[in-house]
């Protein structure tokens, strides 16, 4: 099987199948901390990658580096949880790389990103669609939205 690293390696054929579902919103999205790279915080910040973040919190801690960000995060009390984690992630101005999202349909997106330049972005009026959030420790039954 040949080996496709852009779009520009399908065949016409191909290319026109997969814009087709894209514009119909038969994809998903799955994002992490990089997608928001270009967008900042209040502070007029840049985001953290994850490892990023995670090395600023191990210093607040004193937690090994080598831990994982889940452990780092433990160590946290609530008045450093609301100022380094809560007021760093919060009132984001939208990237362009973020903004774009909106522009396209999608079925569903996930994202384990914790700032909220996405909702920003949703924010903004133009968009092909809505947004609706799950999230938390919510008990949620996705069975009806599969």
């Amino acid at each position: 099987m040949a080996s496709i690293s852009s779009i520009h390696d399908l065949s016409s054929e191909h290319k026109e199948a997969l814009i087709g579902s894209v514009r119909a919103g038969e994809y998903n999205l799955f994002l992490g901390a990089g997608v928001s790279l270009d967008s900042h915080n209040s502070r007029n910040e840049n985001l953290p990658t994850g490892t990023e973040f995670k090395h600023d919190l191990c210093k607040i801690t004193g937690a090994n580096i080598g831990s994982t960000l889940q452990r780092v995060f433990s160590g946290l009390t609530e008045d450093k949880i609301e100022e380094h984690v809560t007021k760093r992630f919060e009132n984001c101005t939208p990237g362009e790389t973020v903004k774009k999202i909106p522009s396209f349909l999608w079925r569903r997106i996930f994202t384990l990103n914790i700032d909220n330049a996405l909702d920003q972005a949703y924010g903004i009026h133009g968009n092909l669609q809505d947004s609706r959030k799950f999230a938390g420790k919510q008990n949620i039954s996705l069975q009806r939205y599969i």
